[in-house]
């Protein structure tokens, strides 16, 4: 009976022991990405120049996002709202990023949604990521506009007084 139960105790042990390993193991908390990152949208060719973005992932899937959007040379500019939005680990190092802003034009009326959708790698022994961005824009009856694409960089920002 005592060696049924040390054995049953050493499963056990042994069981919790792998669980626990293997959490830590898949980022299930999304640490890789939580945070505050600065990230450079680099658009498709013929678009507009690069230009930076500022987002910041919640442990819990949140999005917030805010630009100043791209400074098109033959385009008005035109103002957008901070972003909104979601992400999701769908792989062990990949996450799928997805955020809506109201867009404005230069007298402060609402012109359209944007809507973007980024597919990123990131590596977390560099602070970094990289990927692929696909961008909508809708007028206000949600009417599909234009859709494009591009390229995005980025790292993590440095906890406040860390070195």
């Amino acid at each position: 009976m005592f060696m049924k139960r040390s054995f049953l105790a050493v499963a056990i042990f042994t069981m919790m022991t792998a669980v626990a390993i293997n959490a830590q193991n898949s980022d299930a908390g999304g640490k890789q990405l939580q945070g505050a990152w600065r990230i450079t949208v680099i658009p498709e060719e013929g678009g507009p120049p690069a230009f930076p973005v500022l987002f910041s992932f919640s442990k819990d899937g949140g999005v917030i996002e805010t630009d100043q959007g791209p400074a098109a040379p033959d385009q008005p500019p035109s103002t957008f709202s901070a972003g909104l939005g979601e992400w999701q680990k769908v792989g062990k190092r990949t996450y799928i990023i997805t955020y809506n802003q109201l867009q404005y034009d230069q007298a402060m009326n609402l012109i359209g949604t944007f809507r973007g959708r980024i597919t990123a790698e990131v590596n977390p022994e560099m602070n970094s990521l990289t990927g692929e961005l696909i961008v909508e824009f809708f007028d206000t009856s949600d009417t599909l506009l234009f859709t494009g694409g591009g390229m995005v960089q980025g790292y993590r920002l440095p906890v406040l007084g860390a070195h």
